[in-house]
């Protein structure tokens, strides 16, 4: 029974999602105090003459929904965030989701998300990438005091140049007072190629005979 789990397991994991969050991914850090606020987002690259950081509301005033995840929460007055996170381009399904959040108090904007492959994140902008899909996101269109989950995904064939290419992304604000994003991950749904699969084949082989012999 053991022998069939470890040969099983191997081959779930080769079509198994994988996730994996971009760095200070729910702006935990750096850790504020509650109602603080500074100018600056560590991990994420930003425009020079935007107004961004991370921002600890209260419990009650600003949203009626509970922070996504953590305590802590990105704001944009002005400007635009970007990283290149180390997820990979995918033969399959990859896509990005985050949280928005509109305020109570009236503070609302709108902006772009951006989801991109390769290239790198300088002034807020991915600089020398190829732009995957975008979504234009106005918070007004969702109830005040709620977080509201968005995703952009990029379906990649098997000859796609883009596959293996760092996935990225940027927020930039077009209009209004302010936005609010939190919990940012990023996921693959890819199919492994061929030799990914015979990598595994020879793998699954290898493990077979090793508990063929402790038997």
């Amino acid at each position: 029974m053991k022998l069939r789990f470890g040969a099983i397991s191997l081959l779930a994991l080769a079509g198994a999602s994988s996730f994996a969050a971009f760095v200070n991914n729910s702006f935990e850090n750096p850790a504020l105090g509650v109602g603080v606020f500074n100018d600056f987002i560590p991990s994420w690259s930003e425009s020079p003459s935007g107004q961004v950081g991370v921002w600890y509301p209260y419990p009650t005033g600003y949203f009626s929904d509970p922070t996504p995840d953590g305590h802590q929460v990105a704001y944009i007055n002005s400007g635009s965030i970007a990283q290149v996170s180390n997820n990979l381009v995918g033969v399959g399904h990859n896509e990005v989701s985050f949280y928005v959040g509109r305020r109570l108090d009236g503070y609302v904007g709108d902006f772009t998300a951006t989801m991109t492959a390769g290239g790198s994140a300088t002034d807020g902008a991915i600089v020398g990438g190829s732009v995957l899909n975008a979504l234009n996101i106005a918070e007004t269109n969702q109830p005040p005091g709620t977080w509201t989950q968005f995703t952009i995904s990029y379906d990649a064939a098997a000859n796609d140049p883009l596959v293996g290419q760092a996935i990225g992304l940027q927020f930039l604000k077009t209009a209004g007072l302010q936005i609010n994003v939190d919990d940012i991950q990023v996921a693959s749904d890819a199919v492994p190629e061929p030799a990914s699969m015979a990598a595994l084949g020879l793998g699954v082989a290898a493990l077979l005979r090793r508990r063929a012999k402790k038997a």
